[in-house]
């Protein structure tokens, strides 16, 4: 039986946009997860998320799923309705720059 790794080396030489795409992919559902998780440590459910981003619970629900295109102007807003912050690492080489963004006042507010 072949393991993943070894499947997904053969379709890349078979297709090498393939490998690409898988890596894209990972990277969307790394941010997804960690949007569950940063929920669901901050006691919070997608309604209540939801409601402070001022956007339906359904858009929360696909952000934690399966994102497309996500800004980071929607990943502070996210952040921010749980009360916290986002911290963004580039790293282009030897030098890493690390930024950290804050939302306005407004999105991390206990309006319901």
């Amino acid at each position: 039986m072949k393991t993943l790794k070894k499947l997904k080396q053969e379709l890349c030489k078979e297709e090498p946009d393939l490998a690409g795409l898988i890596a894209d992919e990972v990277e969307r559902l790394k941010i997804s997860q960690s949007l569950k998780t940063a929920r669901k440590a901050a006691g919070m459910t997608q309604e209540q998320v939801a409601r402070r981003m001022r956007v339906n619970r359904a858009y929360v629900a696909q952000l934690e799923g399966k994102p497309q295109n996500v800004t980071v102007a929607t990943l502070v807003k996210y952040t921010a309705a749980l009360g916290g912050h986002i911290s963004i690492q580039i790293d282009a080489g030897n030098d890493s720059c690390l930024a950290v963004a804050e939302a306005p006042a407004e999105y991390g507010s206990k309006k319901k």
